[in-house]
């Protein structure tokens, strides 16, 4: 009894020391759910494609994108504010203040189809927003600043080989889609949403993309790139939005699809910590490298609802119960027939931006611990030898 005693302890240790290896993976709880039907306008501007959310805690206000392009309905390029009304049971009204075009450096509102903004950030600064385009003039992804007004501030450079040049590059519409603050406003993180033609496929039904994100580091003014990390996504499935929630660590919404419909969406929780930089690598292909490391944080499909194209993620305010309001967003592509969604969710996150390092360093006394006895238990009953 007591050596299986023993074993079973064993076994504790083992286990605990993976499980604290995992307790920064916030808890997470769905609220619920809204629509905001096709039709609907403010001040003349249809509320459609809205690719992209952040919520802006100085003023209390969630931010959309609106991915239009200016052909048709869609209308110009810009993006709305709102207020959203959070109860028990989830969104209780959502409430449109304002709406905001974008500006080129002439002052005027960009040429239709020249870009498509998916996501976007509000600046560490507090004074605009940062918005990512699958596209720029010439066909390469990139990352534009913007006032709060919509005039235009900058445009970020991108690496040489995201460029679509000789077969190579970003993908036609699939640019970058993804954008989070991260490590206390120093960095901004933007996401490529499938593979570069050059480091491999798109998603199928066998095997996900490796996409790449990009580090730019922000801590003296002008953007820097400082490192690029390789993600990979699920079988069928993009890499659409991230929220950073602490050091290296990231919530990541992944977009799938059954056939051309986009109809599924997971949310995880990425590690960058110990991915391979990978800036310089003009190809993965056939490159050895560490991959971002991705648990599974909620798989939207489990509630139930139709999903249409979910794209955005943003985290919000405290919530009365405890925790935080997580919120999704999908893009309805203006299509009459679709309703854009709201999800709703209150998520714990870990105590402090060093708790992934904490819980490593006990994870690893803990395993430590574990071997040391396994040792003792072995060798328990041997003598040396004479």
């Amino acid at each position: 009894m007591e050596r299986w005693s023993n074993f079973g302890l064993l076994a504790y240790l083992i286990s605990a020391a993976t499980g604290i290896a995992h307790a920064d993976v916030p808890d997470i709880r769905y609220l619920g759910y809204a629509e905001i039907p096709a039709s609907d306008q403010f001040r003349g501007a249809r509320i459609g494609g809205l690719s992209g959310v952040d919520f802006d805690p100085a003023t209390g206000l969630y931010n959309f994108n609106s991915d239009a392009r200016g052909e048709g309905v869609e209308g110009d390029p810009r993006f709305f504010s709102a207020r959203l009304i959070i109860a028990g049971d989830g969104i209780e009204n959502i409430r449109f203040e304002n709406v905001q075009y974008f500006f080129d450096e002439n002052g005027e509102r960009f040429e239709t189809g020249k870009n498509d903004f998916e996501a976007l950030r509000k600046t560490p600064a507090g004074y605009g927003v940062f918005v990512a385009s699958e596209r720029n003039e010439i066909g390469a992804p990139s990352i534009f600043e913007f006032g709060f007004d919509g005039s235009f501030v900058r445009e970020f450079g991108t690496p040489a080989h995201f460029a679509p040049v000789d077969g190579a590059g970003a993908r036609n519409n699939a640019g970058f889609e993804a954008l989070a603050i991260a490590d206390g406003g120093k960095r901004l993180l933007a996401g490529m949403e499938t593979a570069l033609i050059q480091d491999g496929p798109m998603s199928s039904k066998e095997k996900g993309t490796t996409t790449r994100i990009v580090s730019y580091s922000l801590a003296n003014g002008a953007p820097i790139i400082d490192g690029q990390y390789a993600y990979v996504c699920d079988p069928m499935s993009a890499l659409v939005d991230m929220v950073s929630i602490g050091r290296d660590r990231l919530i990541v919404l992944e977009r799938s699809y059954t056939g051309a419909r986009a109809d599924g969406a997971k949310l995880y929780v990425v590690n960058l910590k110990g991915a391979t930089d990978v800036s310089d690598l003009y190809s993965l292909r056939g490159e050895s490298f560490h991959r971002a490391k991705k648990t599974l944080l909620f798989d939207l499909k489990t509630l139930g609802i139709q999903l249409h194209n979910v794209e955005g993620v943003t985290i919000g305010p405290e919530l009365g119960g405890g925790g935080r309001l997580l919120l999704a967003v999908s893009d309805n592509n203006f299509d009459a027939d679709i309703p854009t969604q709201l999800f709703a969710f209150a998520i714990r996150l870990p105590n402090g931006s060093n708790s992934p390092i904490i819980s490593m360093t006990i994870a690893g006394l803990a395993f430590l611990a574990a071997i040391l006895f396994g040792w003792r238990i072995l060798n328990r009953g041997k003598r040396p030898a004479q």
